[in-house]
């Protein structure tokens, strides 16, 4: 019942482990459907955080930690196993990053990684590939919708869902 943010950067779980008294101290508030979301877009974040994206993820080039790596085998094999089909989407993006010269073959590096992990089953998919794009005025920040987009996000994360089950069957 608690909600630990965890994300691409494995620092976030080192802080947390490492200063276990600041846990806690994000103060998120989450709707009856378990949402936390960000109400009002903010345009001037969403540029900033972009800059900051092409600082720590280009020059390092993309990589996936053992543990993701293991877990997303781990779901696949369940998959297999238990007979349902198991969707990676993409999360939403800022319009024009996947262009972006310096990001986009970053951000192509990674769609390579996860297309041959998936590949190891028929009932793994990745969705939404090229991600939903959106202004900045409709996100948070570069990978994050602000309630504006929600419905629109949400709608084609299930058409992309139904199109790869349909695929599949």
């Amino acid at each position: 019942a608690r909600y630990v943010p965890v994300y691409s950067q494995d620092k976030t779980v080192q802080e947390l482990l490492m200063y276990p008294w600041r846990v806690g101290s994000q103060r998120l508030w989450f709707s009856d459907s378990g949402n936390s979301p960000i109400w009002r877009p903010d345009p001037d974040v969403v540029r900033e955080d972009f800059a900051a994206h092409n600082k720590w993820t280009a020059p390092a080039g993309w990589r996936i930690s053992g543990h993701s790596r293991r877990a997303l085998t781990a779901m696949i094999a369940m998959a297999d196993e238990y007979g349902f089909e198991f969707h990676v989407a993409n999360s939403p993006q800022l319009a024009g990053m996947v262009e972006d010269e310096t990001f986009g073959p970053y951000f192509a590096e990674g769609q390579a990684a996860l297309a041959e992990i998936l590949a190891a089953s028929p009932r793994a998919h990745l969705v939404l590939s090229p991600p939903a794009e959106y202004t900045a005025e409709q996100m948070q920040n570069t990978d994050h919708i602000a309630k504006v987009a929600v419905e629109d996000y949400t709608r084609r994360l299930a058409a992309a869902v139904a199109a790869a089950e349909r695929g599949s069957n």
